[in-house]
């Protein structure tokens, strides 16, 4: 996973003003489980479509690749 692996979800989140424990409790899941799946880019499919429903974003902008 690069430095920049989903941008676009930590720039969502950001504009919130949202910690990973908030975005965590919202879609069900335990903060530090959160932590781990942003930085190793592991989530589930229905993970996936919670954070798209949270933020109201598509799954192509929301996991976006980042530019090396």
């Amino acid at each position: 996973m690069t430095l920049y692996a989903f941008s676009n979800l930590r720039a969502e989140q950001a504009r919130k003003g949202w910690t990973d424990a908030d975005v965590a409790n919202q879609i069900g899941m335990r903060g530090n489980t959160f932590y781990q799946k942003k930085k190793r880019g592991n989530f589930k499919t229905t993970e996936c479509l919670k954070l798209c429903k949270l933020f109201g974003c598509s799954f192509e902008y929301l996991f976006e690749a980042g530019k090396e």
